[in-house]
Order: structure tokens, then C-alpha cells, then sequence
């Protein structure tokens, strides 16, 4: 999976499967791409969140 990261500063993704268990939690330096490898991921749901400072955004993934 690839995320564009037009933040300024640190990043920070987490993901949790739809049970709402973090299954990654990781942090990049800023850049513009941000190259995430989900195949040992069970199909299912999950919820990408991304953190950046004080803003935080979330989208639901389907991995198949």
C-alpha cells in the first residue's frame, strides 16, 4: 500500500484490524511516498490512521 504524506514533519501509521487491535504502529520522517507491505495480513477490514502533529486522519482498507 502506498500513502502520499504531504505533511511537513514527522508521520506516524497505525493500523488495527476491524476488532480494533493495532496489528502496526509505525513512524516515517516526512517525504512523499509512504510504502506500507500488507501481504502478511489476513482479508478483512482494518483502519489506517495517520498522525501528523495535531491532526489525525482515518480511512477503512480492505485487504484481500
Amino acid at each position: 500500500m502506498r500513502l502520499n504524506n504531504s505533511a511537513t514533519g514527522a508521520v506516524k501509521v497505525q493500523i488495527a484490524n476491524a476488532s480494533g487491535k493495532q496489528v502496526l504502529s509505525r513512524n516515517f520522517n516526512s517525504g512523499n511516498k509512504i510504502d506500507l507491505n500488507l501481504e502478511s495480513f489476513a482479508p478483512g477490514f482494518y483502519i489506517v490512521t495517520l498522525i501528523s502533529g495535531e491532526q489525525t486522519v482515518s480511512q477503512k482498507i480492505m485487504v484481500l
